[in-house]
Formats: C-alpha cells, structure tokens, sequence
C-alpha cells in the first residue's frame, strides 16, 4: 500500500508533466516559450483558488434566523455570538444554546441576563455585554471561575453551569445546539 504521501506526490508529479507537456505543445502552436505557458496557468491557477476561498460565513446569519423563527429577543445578537465564541475558541453555538435553554432566548430573563448567570442575580447593561462575559467565563479566561470551565470539554462546563442541579441539562443543552 502507498502512503497517502506518496500518492500526494504521484498526483503533483503527473500534473507537472502534463503541464510541461501542454506548455511545450502550446509554445509550439504558438510561437512562444514554454515559462510564458506555465507562468499563465500558474496565475490563473492561484487566481481559481482564491475565488474558491471565499467561503461566507453564515452562521450569525443562522442564529439570527432560529431567534426570529421563535419570536426570540436575542435576534440580531448572531454575529456577536459568533464573534465571541471565535475569540475564545468556543463552539459558535454553545451560548445561544444556553440562552435558549435558560431563557428561551431572552423572553424569560431577568436584568439583561438570557443565560441565568448567577441564578439571574448577575445583570448587564445589555445583550452585547451578557455575551461577552458568558464567553469570557465558559471559556475558561476568567481565573476566578477557570477551574469550572478551563480545559473542559462541554459536557463538563455544562455540568458545572447547572448539570449539577439538572441532570438532564447537558443534554438539554446539546439538542439546542442541534437546531441552529
């Protein structure tokens, strides 16, 4: 059996010829050097890449989506879930999912708090800030409650958050995640 590195270098070997081969044959038919060929199919070639790149990313898009679906207060909050939960690493669908379950995404909350932080006893000026501390602290960056959350896996965070008073909450809180 052949490596799959090897394999990887068949393929780039029988590409080169081929392209040595259609450039050698093009600058014959047309009266030009071979490099000429070669340096064309290369730009067009990063060129194809680039366009193949730019992937959008639709997933506050989504969020937003599922909140409006269900008359949710949370609708517009997609990107800024997003946001935060690409700068602490955090599954994009882990705090909506919370909110959703704690809240049914904001409708029953109390002081700005959609994800009963603190029983509901913690309030935030606003969504944005409720967000951020929710991923500032589920991600484990805040050293007074990192040794709940740092390195841990979901299931174990969501034991800390309320699984210790829920069994069934972890899983509650998967199936949401599901949805969006």
């Amino acid at each position: 059996m052949i490596p799959v590195k090897g394999i990887f270098l068949i393929r780039i070997t029988i590409e080169t010829m081929f392209l040595t081969i259609t450039a050698v044959a093009l600058s014959g038919l047309l009266n030009i050097s071979p490099a000429v060929v070669i340096d064309t199919y290369n730009q067009n070639k990063t060129e194809e890449q680039t366009i193949t790149a730019e992937v959008k990313d639709d997933r506050g898009d989504r969020l937003d989506a599922y909140f409006k679906k269900w008359n949710m207060p949370l609708e517009g909050m997609g990107a800024k879930f997003v946001s935060e939960a690409d700068k602490y690493g955090l599954d994009w669908k882990f705090l909506p999912a919370i909110a959703v379950r704690e809240s049914s995404g904001g409708k029953n909350m109390r002081k700005n708090n959609p994800f009963g932080w603190a029983s509901c006893e913690v309030g935030f000026k606003d969504f944005n800030e409720a967000i951020e501390v929710l991923a500032l602290n589920l991600s484990g960056n805040n050293p007074q409650t990192a040794r709940y959350y740092k390195d841990n896996s979901i299931d174990d965070k969501l034991w800390y958050y309320n699984g210790s008073v829920i069994a069934s909450y972890p899983a509650e809180v998967k199936y949401i995640m599901t949805l969006f």
